[in-house]
């Protein structure tokens, strides 16, 4: 691989990524950079979701252009994140904390992140 920066859409990559080459195209594929994040709302309720810019995420969320969920439960705060997760292994873990007893979520995303 050249010394050029590779950029998904406007956004410069760091690693991990992993580039692979089909039928003469670079294909990008983003590894391990997705984390499931729970925010505690303002009403005590908890929110699930995943995002590969956790800080990016919670701003967007306290300024009102996060979930709809949260956008009438401000201001929200960080409770837990796992660590660096594929995509679709987010997806899965989301679901599963997603279906977790609330008093379950935090200690479901800890001990399987």
């Amino acid at each position: 691989m050249s010394n050029d920066k590779l950029k998904k859409g406007k956004q410069e990559l760091s690693e991990p990524y992993l580039l692979l080459y089909h039928n003469g195209y670079r294909v990008l594929l983003d590894t391990m950079d997705w984390k499931v994040y729970l925010v505690r709302c303002a009403d005590n309720s908890l929110y699930c979701g995943i995002t590969n810019d956790l800080n990016g995420r919670i701003e967007k969320h306290n300024i009102g252009k996060g979930a709809k969920y949260t956008q009438t439960r401000l201001p929200v705060k960080l409770v837990a994140a796992s660590r660096g997760l594929s995509k679709s292994e987010a997806l899965r873990l989301e679901h599963h904390i997603k279906h977790q007893p609330t008093g379950k979520k935090v200690e479901a995303l800890k001990e399987r992140a």
